[in-house]
C-alpha cells in the first residue's frame, strides 16, 4: 500500500489485536460449553447410579459393575473440570468432594453399615451431584451469552477493519490516477498537461513576477538510446531529474516536456538569476559519471516572462534560445528577451 497515516495504521493494529484477543476468548467459552456439557452428563450419570447402587446393595450383594462404572464417570468428571477454564466464574464445582463423597458410600457398603447412615451419605452424594449439574448448567448458559456478545464484538471490529481498508484502498486508487494525470509515469515530474493548467491559472498573479522560464534539451540523447538501449536512456532522464531536482526550490515547477525535453517555471526569478540556476544544472549534469562509461551534456534556452503571456508565446521564445544553444555546439545556456 501507499502511504497510510500513523494514526490509521496504529488503529487497524489495535483493532486486528482486539479481534485476536476475543478469538482467545471465543476458544475458551467454546471450550466451556463443550466440557460443562460433558460434566453435567457425567454427575447426571453419577447421580442415578448411586442411587440405584445403594438400592441394590440393600438388598443383595454391592453390583460391583455399576461400582466400576461410577469410579470411571467419577475419574473423568474431577479430569474435565480440572481442565475447564473458568476466566468468568467464581470457582470450580466440588468434584473432589463429591469423589470423597463416593469413597465413603463404597466404604460403608463393603463395611455393612447401617442402611440409614447409607442412604444419609448417599443423599449428600446425591445433593452433591445435583449441585454440579446445576452450577455447570449456570456456567454453559454463562458462556453462551459470552460467546455471542464477543462473536458480535468481533464482528463489528471486523466490519470496522474492512471499512477502513476500503476506503485506504479508495484513496490509493484515487491517488495513483490522480498521480498518472498530472505526472510523467518516468520521472515523476509533472507532465505537459498539468504545467499548463498551473500556467494558466497563475500567469495573471503579480505575485510570481519577475518570472522566468528554461528549457532543457539533452544532447544527443537518440544516440544514447541507439547505442546502450532505452532502459540506460531511461536511466539517464532519471539520474538527470535527481540532480536538477535537489538543485532548485520547491516553488520551481519542473516538467517533463517531451522526450527529452524539459522545462523549469521559475517564479520570482529574473532572468539573470534563472541563467545562474541553470550553468549550476548545465555543469552537474556535465560532470555526471554513468556506468557505461559515457557522459551526457545538455543545451538550455532561457526567457523571462510577461504578465498575462500566453505559454505558447514564452515557448516560442525558450526554443530560439535552446535552438541557438544546440547550433553553439550544444552544451551551453543562452537566454532570448524579446
Amino acid at each position: 500500500m501507499g502511504k497510510i497515516s500513523k494514526k490509521i495504521f496504529i488503529l487497524i493494529f489495535v483493532l486486528i489485536g482486539l479481534i485476536l484477543i476475543n478469538n482467545v476468548f471465543l476458544f475458551f467459552m467454546m471450550n466451556n460449553i463443550k466440557k460443562s456439557s460433558e460434566v453435567i452428563n457425567l454427575s447426571g450419570k453419577i447421580r442415578g447410579n448411586i442411587q440405584r447402587i445403594v438400592k441394590l446393595s440393600l438388598t443383595e450383594s454391592p453390583p460391583e459393575k455399576l461400582i466400576d462404572i461410577v469410579d470411571f464417570y467419577m475419574r473423568n468428571l474431577v479430569e474435565k473440570e480440572k481442565y475447564l477454564y473458568l476466566p468468568f466464574s467464581s470457582g470450580h464445582s466440588e468434584a473432589g468432594k463429591l469423589k470423597k463423597c463416593w469413597e465413603d458410600v463404597k466404604e460403608l457398603i463393603y463395611d455393612g453399615a447401617d442402611p440409614e447412615r447409607l442412604i444419609g451419605v448417599s443423599e449428600r452424594c446425591w445433593y452433591m451431584a445435583n449441585e454440579i449439574t446445576y452450577r455447570y448448567q449456570k456456567l454453559s448458559e454463562e458462556n453462551i451469552s459470552y460467546f455471542i456478545v464477543i462473536f458480535s464484538i468481533n464482528g463489528i471490529i471486523t466490519f470496522l477493519v474492512l471499512g477502513i481498508l476500503v476506503i485506504i484502498a479508495k484513496k490509493e486508487v484515487k491517488g495513483k490516477l490522480e498521480f498518472q494525470a498530472h505526472y510523467d509515469p518516468l520521472t515523476k515530474v509533472l507532465n505537459r498537461r498539468s504545467f499548463i493548467a498551473i500556467y494558466n491559472s497563475i500567469i495573471n498573479r503579480n505575485d510570481i513576477f519577475p518570472a522566468s522560464l528554461m528549457i532543457m534539451d539533452i544532447d544527443d540523447f537518440k544516440k544514447i538510446n541507439d547505442t546502450y538501449g532505452h532502459n540506460v536512456g531511461d536511466k539517464v532522464l532519471k539520474k538527470i531529474v535527481d540532480v536538477i531536482k535537489s538543485n532548485i526550490r520547491k516553488k520551481d515547477l519542473f516538467v517533463r516536456w517531451g522526450g527529452e525535453e524539459f522545462i523549469i517555471f521559475f517564479p520570482e526569478t529574473d532572468i539573470d538569476q534563472a541563467r545562474v540556476v541553470a550553468e549550476k544544472i548545465r555543469r552537474l549534469i556535465e560532470n555526471i559519471k554513468f556506468e557505461e562509461n559515457f557522459n551526457v551534456t545538455v543545451s538550455i534556452g532561457i526567457t523571462e516572462l510577461k504578465k498575462g503571456e500566453f505559454l505558447v508565446e514564452v515557448i516560442k521564445r525558450a526554443d530560439r534560445a535552446l535552438y541557438r544553444a544546440k547550433k553553439n555546439n550544444k552544451n551551453r545556456v543562452e537566454i532570448v528577451i524579446d
